[in-house]
């Protein structure tokens, strides 16, 4: 799964640093690429971090809305689709779109939120981590009955004009990856000289948030 992702996050690379290139050459004149205008449209954007949360193989449903949006966005006239895809997923949220039940043991999670607020609650005794994206919407999971298991657990996080909340125990050890594009994401949890963490078992939130926020807290 890793060789994947790192795969795909090679391939999305080389197609902005192309286009990148293209563009400067053409600006100084060294080559007239003639590169078309659609490139840098907000259409392309979306459509390109949809590739990207499809070939990073997390996020799927995440990244095909991602690429509906651009795609519709290219094809104005379509635009009345999306009010039919909010009209079904308002039918059948409750069936598709956010996985899952609000209180979860599982070992292992997944939350993919759209135009929606979720609150989960995680008790597994022996978490090895999980995978969150929300787009226009918030999120909020505790884990404050939770155990982690041994080793490093990873929790992959995509927000899009969104928010994510992570209610995380004063005792684990939290390392954060997260890249922020116009947004951020900090541990705010209260700093606890008594409290011992152990270093057998970590938790690192991975991922990335783009014009949204995300932290870490105790309550």
């Amino acid at each position: 799964m890793e060789h994947q992702r790192n795969h795909g996050n090679i391939i999305i690379g080389l197609i902005l640093i192309l286009i990148g290139v293209a563009y400067l050459v053409d600006n100084y004149g060294i080559f007239n690429f003639n590169v078309p205008n659609f490139l840098f449209r907000w259409e392309t954007i979306l459509i390109i971090i949809g590739l990207f949360l499809l070939f990073s193989n997390h996020f799927k449903t995440s990244g095909i809305i991602l690429i509906i949006i651009g795609f519709i966005g290219f094809f104005p006239k379509l635009w009345p689709l999306i009010l039919v895809g909010i009209g079904l997923y308002l039918i059948f949220k409750n069936k598709s779109f956010v996985k899952g039940k609000n209180i979860s043991s599982a070992d292992y999670f997944n939350i993919e939120n759209f135009l929606h607020g979720c609150i989960r609650k995680i008790t597994s005794q022996n978490l090895s981590g999980g995978e969150v994206a929300t787009i226009f919407g918030s999120c909020k999971i505790d884990f404050k009955n939770a155990q982690l298991a041994e080793g490093e657990n990873i929790i992959e996080l995509f927000a899009m004009f969104g928010s994510v909340v992570l209610i995380v125990p004063s005792d684990w050890s939290v390392e954060i990856r997260v890249e922020p594009i116009f947004g951020g994401f900090r541990d705010r949890r209260k700093v606890e000289p008594q409290l011992v963490q152990d270093p057998t078992k970590k938790l690192v939130i991975k991922g990335f948030v783009l014009f949204s926020g995300g932290e870490i807290k105790t309550a």
